[in-house]
């Protein structure tokens, strides 16, 4: 993504290309995951720009939706919420890039 500072013309910061490096090394772990726990792939996120610089990945089905946001700055965490149709909702903070199996089966059973 080609995003210079004040892209929208109300002063939003521009996106770098670590940062979307970083977004989709962490899609793609994680889908990498789920083919060998699970052995199904992972529903193809929507990505797009959010505040200050960092990326959003996006799901959403009938039966739930998941956010992961991963901010310009690598020092800080990732951070989810997801909630399912019935109610149930998961959210938290992800150090580093860590892999989580939970958020991949919770994408896996909201597919």
């Amino acid at each position: 993504m080609d995003l210079k500072d004040n892209w929208d013309g109300e002063q939003a910061k521009g996106y770098d290309e670590k940062t979307w490096a970083r977004a989709a090394r962490f899609a793609m772990n994680h889908a990498s995951m789920s083919l060998t726990l699970f052995g199904t792939s992972l529903p193809q996120p929507k990505i797009g720009p959010a505040d200050a610089g960092s990326i959003d990945l996006f799901w959403a089905s009938e039966v739930g939706r998941l956010l992961i946001n991963i901010p310009a700055d690598a020092d800080e965490p990732i951070t989810f919420y997801g909630q399912e149709a019935k109610g149930g909702s998961i959210s938290g903070i992800i150090p580093g890039e860590d892999l989580r199996a939970d958020l991949a089966a919770w994408l896996v059973k909201t597919k």
